[in-house]
C-alpha cells in the first residue's frame, strides 16, 4: 500500500506463534524478498511490525449488537480475511440500521 508520504507498507506473514510479539527476521526477509521481486530493489527499510488478526473459535467473524448499549454493533473476527470480507460485513452491519450500501 502506498501512503501519500511516498512510503510503502507491505504485508503480511502467518505464523502459528500464539501472541508472541516478537518480530522475527525469516518475517522481515520474506516480506522483503517479496517487495524487491515484484518492485524496486533501491528503496530504505524503516521497520517491520507485528500485529494480531484476531479469529474465533469456530472461524466465523462475529457481528452481533452489543446487548447493553444497541447503538453499539461488534464486528471482529475475520482473522486475516478482513479486507476480503470487509464489505459483506459492512452490509450486514447496515441491515441491522436499516440502511443500504450504495458503490
Amino acid at each position: 500500500m502506498q501512503r501519500p508520504d511516498n512510503i510503502s507498507i507491505i504485508g503480511a506473514t502467518v505464523e502459528n506463534v500464539g501472541f508472541d510479539l516478537k518480530k522475527t527476521e525469516e518475517a522481515k526477509k520474506l516480506l522483503l524478498d517479496q517487495y524487491e521481486r515484484r518492485f524496486d530493489k533501491n528503496y530504505t527499510f524503516l521497520d517491520h511490525l507485528v500485529g494480531f488478526r484476531p479469529t474465533t473459535i469456530d472461524n466465523y467473524p462475529h457481528i452481533i449488537k452489543c446487548n447493553d448499549n444497541p447503538k453499539i454493533i461488534y464486528n471482529f473476527g475475520h482473522n486475516r480475511y478482513g479486507v476480503l470480507t470487509s464489505f459483506a460485513s459492512a452490509q450486514i452491519v447496515l441491515q441491522f440500521n436499516k440502511r443500504k450500501l450504495i458503490f
